[in-house]
């Protein structure tokens, strides 16, 4: 069928091309009608009288073709444009759908869940609906647009479904070197600080635990202070560890007495905090206070992070203050016995439940040029296993 309209299309301009060239050649054999005979001077004038108005009928005439013609030939091309464009869109759209049911074969989807994700990418008009396999970022704004633009809430079982494309991708966790654009990527068990604004000062302050990421709503434990209206702001921090500080500002929307449910927000501002890589550790050290009140108290606790900056230190018992200075001595693995000067920066809460274990940020004091190094060394080598290690299991699932 698109070929026969192809052929109409040609045949059509054809005979506007000949209706030109026709009128063309009547109106040259007519300019030689008046060269065939030598008339008299007299008969001449008179000819060249009627001639001159023939003339100008004639070029008002082929004016006029030549003007229908052109507009007639470009409506043509217009058309024929337009109808090869819907032809090339239907077929790139018809590529992108295959490649889409592909890859949704690969990940083994269930039918609910594909036809899900197939709405999410119709409503969301991506360019690319495979890319919503590949791309956190570009299935939370599909997904955004696609809770927008429903006429209705999403049901249990949509969110539900969503929840488990979220784990199925890839997406939930999210890896670490991904950052995060809304705030239902985030996992139960974060620490944030919480803030919330009650007229000149903060009626609510403290360091609180994620405790349910649901689609339509997260919440946290409460924080210490009155009860919170639905719709009051609140400012939320989290720190990732060897990633950035995340910054959030949203709204209550409801206060239970143990939790603050929070509505979901994808405008959340990244503020990198550190440009050393940082690795998970498990060090005990030594630490004794300097250059305070304290001076020369010793007590144990243990190295949770460690990067060419500083530590993230679990210490037991005591919660130090900002501004702190310590000594720290452990054991670098393959390097020896190691003591830095360090200066506590930031109070990051409690170690899971335990209100005994406080960890604290710290970050190096003076000139550690050597240290620096072995522990830079030591960290690029701890990353080169755990890629290696986390490929060897990739092989084996």
């Amino acid at each position: 069928m698109h070929k026969t309209k192809l052929r109409n299309f040609e045949k059509l301009v054809f005979l506007a091309f000949l209706l030109i060239v026709s009128h063309t050649q009547m109106f040259a054999q007519n300019q030689d009608i008046f060269s065939e005979e030598e008339p008299s001077a007299t008969e001449q004038f008179e000819k060249s009288l009627d001639w001159a108005g023939n003339s100008g009928e004639l070029q008002i005439i082929t004016l006029l073709l030549y003007t229908f013609t052109t507009v007639l030939v470009v409506v043509l091309l217009t058309i024929y444009g337009i109808h090869r464009a819907g032809k090339s869109r239907e077929e790139r759209m018809k590529l992108a759908c295959e490649k889409f049911n592909k890859q949704a074969d690969g990940l083994k989807l269930n039918p609910d869940n594909v036809s899900l994700l197939a709405d999410v990418a119709r409503y969301s008009n991506v360019k690319t609906p495979s890319s919503i396999f590949k791309s956190p970022d570009v299935f939370e704004k599909s997904l955004e647009t696609f809770y927008e633009k429903q006429k209705k809430p999403a049901s249990n079982e949509e969110l539900a479904h969503v929840r488990e494309l979220r784990q199925t991708l890839g997406f939930l966790p999210l890896p670490n070197e991904v950052a995060y654009t809304s705030t239902r990527q985030f996992s139960d068990g974060f620490r944030c600080a919480v803030q919330i604004s009650g007229g000149e000062k903060a009626s609510h302050k403290g360091v609180c635990i994620i405790s349910n990421v649901g689609e339509n709503e997260w919440s946290i434990d409460r924080p210490e202070g009155p009860a919170v209206a639905p719709g009051t702001p609140i400012s939320i921090d989290i720190t990732r560890p060897g990633d950035a500080r995340y910054s959030i500002k949203t709204r209550v929307v409801k206060d239970s007495g143990d939790e603050l449910l929070l509505s979901h927000s994808n405008k959340i501002i990244r503020s990198q905090q550190r440009n050393w890589a940082r690795v998970k550790v498990n060090i005990v050290a030594t630490v004794t206070e300097i250059g305070s009140d304290r001076a020369g108290e010793v007590f144990t606790g243990e190295i949770i992070d460690m990067s060419g900056g500083g530590f993230g230190v679990l210490s037991l018992p005591a919660k130090l203050q900002n501004g702190s200075k310590l000594s720290i001595s452990f054991d670098l693995p393959g390097y020896g016995s190691v003591t830095v000067a360090v200066k506590v920066m930031r109070l990051a809460g409690r170690f899971g439940n335990d209100p005994s274990k406080i960890i604290h940020g710290v970050a190096f004091e003076g000139d550690i040029g050597r240290i620096r190094e072995q522990i830079l060394q030591y960290v690029n080598e701890r990353q080169r296993q755990d890629k290696m290690s986390k490929r060897g299991k990739g092989s084996t699932d």
